[in-house]
């Protein structure tokens, strides 16, 4: 009877273990930037996402300028071939005076589901 015990026991921590490895190796992690140019006339921003090596995922990056409206969008795939990716959105102008914020912007990021 012990001995089935501490079987099962070792494969319950085993499970749970395994369980931790998979969940921690399949997690995606991202940071959205914002950047000017010396005159602060221009915005763009930028996502850095990273996630796990030979696994489908995006990254995804918007700006809206509160001054102009106008609005760009960005957006980058891994396919597999990398563990970080960039989206970089084109500039937008920014008009002063401006309401604030003088730029909106994020980012998204996850899987891409094949």
């Amino acid at each position: 009877m012990r001995r089935i015990k501490s079987i099962l026991a070792i494969c319950v921590l085993f499970t749970i273990i395994m369980i931790c490895a998979v969940s921690a190796a399949a997690s995606l992690s991202s940071n959205v930037s914002v950047y000017w140019n010396v005159k602060e006339t221009e915005a763009w921003a930028e996502n850095v996402c990273s996630g796990p090596l030979y696994s489908n995922f995006y990254a995804t990056a918007h700006i809206h300028s509160m001054s102009t409206g106008e609005y760009e969008n960005a957006s980058a795939n891994s396919q597999g071939t990398s563990s970080i990716i960039i989206a970089t959105t084109a500039k937008v102008a920014v008009t002063y005076p401006s309401p604030i914020p003088l730029v909106d912007y994020w980012g998204t990021h996850g899987f891409v589901n094949e």
